[in-house]
């Protein structure tokens, strides 16, 4: 809000440019290379209790190849253009997702801790969980591609293709909810009615409860519970 001379408050609300708030070009992984072809119970997703919401996170950087696919996605909630900024992806990147693996060596060059946009490291998030961020000069972003999408459109893709995304170069805002998917039965019981139990309380807490329908409530695995 803005106070006029006469110290009356305008609602009008003004828009100010916040370059230093841009989104900077990247590319990532919210997965371990090296360990996502490890077994499953070398992974900390099922000792996940949920009394934090970071679990959720953990739980996507925690993933196996043995409990996939795994796919990630993001729905619009409203129109977001070339020049809004937003997401992009390195099609068909799965495919090849092995053979660059392979081909990057030892996961101890890139485990070291530093801010360094320019080189590939690793993100260390515990217990086996990690994820990869592309450097800017890795060659993977002359291969990514923007993605435009409509208001209430779902963007999807396997967890294994390197995503990421591209700063807003509009006076537009970008609005968007991220999912994670994963097969019911690469979960275990357990985990499932811990994870169910924290999303009931966050929907109560949001007064939502009794808005989610019974396809809702299967996909968001309320009735492990």
């Amino acid at each position: 809000r803005d106070r006029s001379p006469n110290g009356a408050i305008d609602d009008a609300f003004c828009l100010r440019d916040k370059p230093e708030w841009r989104t900077r070009p990247n590319v990532h992984l919210d997965l371990h290379p090296w360990n996502f072809a490890a077994p499953r119970d070398v992974l900390p997703t099922e000792d996940l209790t949920f009394d934090a919401l970071r679990d959720f996170s953990r739980e996507t950087n925690a993933v196996s190849s043995a409990t996939g696919p795994h796919c990630q996605g993001v729905v619009a909630l409203m129109d977001n253009r070339a020049e809004d900024g937003g997401t992009v992806l390195v099609p068909g990147f799965h495919a090849a997702f092995a053979r660059w693996r392979d081909a990057l060596g030892d996961p101890t060059r890139y485990a070291e801790n530093h801010e360094d946009w320019d080189k590939n490291r690793l993100v260390w998030r515990g217990a086996g969980a990690g994820s990869f961020k592309f450097g800017a000069n890795d060659g993977v972003h002359r291969l990514k591609t923007r993605v435009p999408m409509r208001e209430g459109s779902y963007l999807i893709w396997d967890q294994r293709v390197a995503h990421g995304s591209a700063p807003n170069a509009s006076d537009r805002p970008r609005m968007a909810q991220f999912v994670k998917g994963f097969l019911r039965f690469g979960a275990g019981a357990a985990r499932l009615k811990r994870r169910a139990a924290r999303i009931e309380v966050e929907l109560a807490r949001a007064g939502t409860s009794g808005e989610v329908s019974a396809l809702g409530a299967r996909v968001f695995g309320l009735d492990a519970v």
